[in-house]
């Protein structure tokens, strides 16, 4: 109970703040990392932080397995470090009850720490793309069950392309290391957006991953943002993952704040 009272203190906190500064920063809207799978290509502004979090529920079942995964807060901090260069750190807190034949248990803690960085080497001009690439490392820390066996990297290309002032499109390609597998895992989304009112957008995404032990799985989600501020925004979305399992869906709702200059 008082971890939920603290979140939601937190959350009002941030959401005061950015309607205060809204006025200073309107000049340059708001762009996230969330609540679609894909990462955007720009980098926050030298010296701003923006802070990303949100809600997850997740449920499948297998056969005799059941599973529903609520992830408290699956939260990004995003730093301006340098021009068109950000630091990234990424925590979440998870409780998870798991039913394996009539036999139920429950885990909750602190997921792994994901700490990395994402350059944006390519601007919009007269070709309308932006491209960046993002680089991280996964620590083994936190709750064990929820925890990587060891340090797992991960390198990521972002590319978004205009198609016009309503329409986008945005590819994510990657790897990352799976410590407890000992292999490379494929990464791939791709993301059309459309932006109902300079406010309101909506999007579509296909996303999944694949590897040499030919384990592959994919996933569509569909969403919603609704920028309150040009400071503050906030999103739902939900979608469904394509795999050997009986049901798997997710349900995503959170909020982005930008705070500095």
């Amino acid at each position: 109970m008082l971890k939920s009272k603290l979140t939601f203190m937190i959350y009002f906190i941030m959401i005061f703040y950015a309607f205060n500064t809204s006025a200073q920063m309107h000049e340059h809207p708001l762009i996230t990392d969330r609540p679609d799978q894909t990462e955007s290509p720009n980098a926050v502004r030298l010296g701003s932080i923006q802070f990303e979090s949100g809600f997850v529920y997740t449920s499948f079942i297998q056969k005799h397995l059941e599973s529903d995964m609520f992830t408290l807060a699956s939260s990004l901090i995003r730093y301006g470090l340098f021009k068109n260069f950000e630091l990234r750190i990424g925590f979440e807190y998870l409780t998870s009850r798991i039913k394996e034949n009539n036999i139920e248990s429950s885990v909750y803690g602190f997921g792994p720490l994901h700490l990395g960085g994402k350059y944006h080497f390519m601007h919009a001009g007269e070709v309308p793309v932006d491209a960046g690439v993002l680089f991280g490392f996964t620590l083994p820390i936190g709750e064990r069950y929820f925890r990587p066996k060891n340090i797992e990297p991960e390198l990521i290309i972002s590319i978004a392309h205009y198609l016009s002032d309503i329409f986008s499109l945005a590819t994510n390609l990657g790897t990352v290391w799976n410590s407890y597998e000992k292999e490379l895992i494929g990464l791939y989304t791709l993301v059309f957006g459309i932006s109902l009112t300079e406010k309101i957008g909506i999007f579509t995404e296909v996303f999944g991953n694949y590897s040499s032990g030919n384990s592959t799985s994919n996933s569509i989600t569909g969403g919603i943002t609704y920028l309150l501020s040009n400071n503050l925004q906030l999103d739902s979305s939900a979608g469904f993952e394509h795999t050997n399992y009986d049901r798997h869906f997710f349900i995503n709702t959170g909020i982005s704040v930008r705070f500095g200059k």
